[in-house]
């Protein structure tokens, strides 16, 4: 799904994907530099909502394992049929659950 989402795409400019690719190095440098240790979230005491697409990869879905045991008030929804891209790939299912997670604990 997410390839043929990124085929449809319009060709980006290039001085705007260049801007957008040092973001992202930017991006992957600061998550290799985080601790490992999900524990160190467990003082948020609001409920919490962890999104995750079923279809994602490894090692996504076993941080978001170690981060909804140590979230005391944590809601994992996970999106059937959805990678980590859902919030372009399945908008609509996306604000879907965020909706009804702020109907909830709104």
């Amino acid at each position: 799904m997410l390839v043929a989402v990124l085929a449809a795409a319009p060709e980006p400019d290039p001085v705007e994907a260049r801007r957008e690719a040092r973001g992202w190095v930017g991006d992957l440098q600061q998550l290799a530099a985080e601790p490992t240790d999900a524990g160190r979230w467990s003082g948020i005491a609001r409920p919490t909502l962890l999104l995750q697409g079923a279809e994602t990869w490894s090692p996504l879905p076993e941080g978001l394992d170690a981060l909804a045991r140590a979230l005391p008030h944590a809601e994992r929804v996970v999106l059937e049929g959805q990678s980590h891209f859902a919030t372009t790939t399945a908008p609509d299912l996306f604000a879907g659950a965020v909706a009804a997670f702020a109907r909830r604990h709104g």
